[in-house]
């Protein structure tokens, strides 16, 4: 990594930091909000961090730094949904029949990434270039990670708006 980018990831980590530290001391939690609100800004902290590693670290010779930031950004998205339906539902039963569906979508996800990044050939997911490199050598893990990342966008889309178009407005 060349050194202004070392710099401009400091840079975006301290800003995680700060942040954390201002939510989790200035935060209130009304319906669990906070909660998921201080998870999604510490895995999005976890997946920046994850670009101070060098390019060619491994764990387990199977498990790098690109699979790394991906399951935080797997993580990142799961917890910012569960933060917009906390946010953007007063109904308890509503919240709760959201939050399992969400979290099922989520958790497929991210066990269908896993499990095809440690049963099949090693995934360059997360990689420089990597979605081009998926059209000329198809992989498993990229090949669940780049859907996964459709559908749970979609659904969490069409959960916000139908929250929005149900919500009760002031007139």
């Amino acid at each position: 990594m060349s050194p202004i980018l070392s710099v401009i990831t400091l840079v975006i980590i301290i800003a995680h930091i700060v942040v954390l530290i201002f939510a989790r001391t200035r935060g209130q939690d009304g319906r669990g909000g906070l909660t998921w609100l201080l998870a999604t800004i510490g895995f999005s902290l976890l997946a920046c961090s994850v670009y101070l590693l060098k390019e060619d670290t491994l764990i387990a010779d199977r498990i790098g730094r690109g699979l790394i930031a991906v399951i935080a950004l797997i993580a990142t998205l799961t917890t910012f949904g569960l933060l917009l339906i906390s946010d953007m539902t007063s109904d308890e039963a509503a919240r709760m029949r959201l939050n399992r569906v969400w979290l099922s979508i989520c958790g497929l996800w991210l066990i269908g990434v896993i499990g095809a990044a440690l049963l099949g050939n090693p995934t360059q997911l997360g990689q420089p270039e990597w979605i081009i490199n998926l059209f000329s050598t198809p992989d498993a893990a990229e090949l669940i990670a780049l859907p996964g990342l459709c559908i749970a966008g979609l659904t969490l889309i069409s959960i916000g708006f139908s929250r929005f178009y149900i919500a009760v407005l002031p007139e």
